[in-house]
């Protein structure tokens, strides 16, 4: 399976703080992904579906904010559906991640949805 490349920018809200990740493509967002950084930890903050074709912006984000020397995060995923294993590996990759920089990641919040049926 290939995870396609997910093309946009980290870009800064009026007041400094608050930054949100614009997709290049312009397309209205699966996932939107709101990031706080005026305090620590990072809160990032989650709103559509976590598929196997939105974790790489989530992924991207943390791999960016971990580039710019944030250590930890607080996701907030109180309005995050995680519709697929792919979508569901992501927090695991997340902790993972930060983890490796020597810093923490703690979710608040995370909603799974069955999409396969179940075998009768």
């Amino acid at each position: 399976m290939v995870d396609h490349a997910v093309r946009g920018e980290l870009i800064m809200e009026d007041g400094g703080d608050l930054m949100r990740f614009a997709s290049a493509d312009e397309m209205v967002p699966a996932l939107e992904i709101w990031i706080d950084d005026g305090r620590s930890p990072v809160t990032v903050r989650l709103v559509g579906v976590l598929d196997r074709t939105t974790r790489t912006s989530l992924l991207t984000v943390t791999d960016e904010l971990i580039v710019k020397g944030v250590r930890h995060f607080a996701i907030d995923a109180r309005e995050v559906e995680i519709v697929d294993a792919l979508g569901m590996a992501a927090p695991g990759m997340c902790q993972q991640r930060a983890r490796a920089a020597g810093g923490t990641l703690r979710w608040d919040g995370v909603a799974v949805r069955s999409v396969i049926e179940p075998v009768r």
